[in-house]
């Protein structure tokens, strides 16, 4: 899980500093972060529900309105399989 978080924010900072010096690889960094991100909630989730169990899903718990959050982001943003498209797609079109 630690891994899967550390990637996730090391690939996000990747993406803000290629959006900020305005690099070409910009939207290929930016789906890259956003799948790994995107894998990094599904594994928290799924460990934190474990954690919790039932109670997770309850009113007292606070971890199902985070669980709501990132799927609403999920469905409005893409989910990690249509960023790993958009990776292959750049891969694709790439001139090496």
């Amino acid at each position: 899980m630690h891994v899967a978080t550390e990637r996730a924010r090391a690939l996000s900072y990747f993406a803000a500093l290629t959006i900020a010096a305005d690099d070409p690889r910009r939207r290929l960094a930016a789906a890259m972060a956003k799948a790994s991100a995107g894998e990094c909630q599904a594994v928290v989730f799924r460990h934190g529900l474990q954690l919790f169990g039932a109670m997770g899903f309850t009113w007292e718990n606070d971890l199902q309105f985070a669980l709501k959050r990132a799927k609403a982001g999920e469905l409005m943003l893409g989910g990690a399989a249509e960023h790993r498209a958009l990776i292959a797609e750049e891969y694709r079109a790439a001139d090496f």
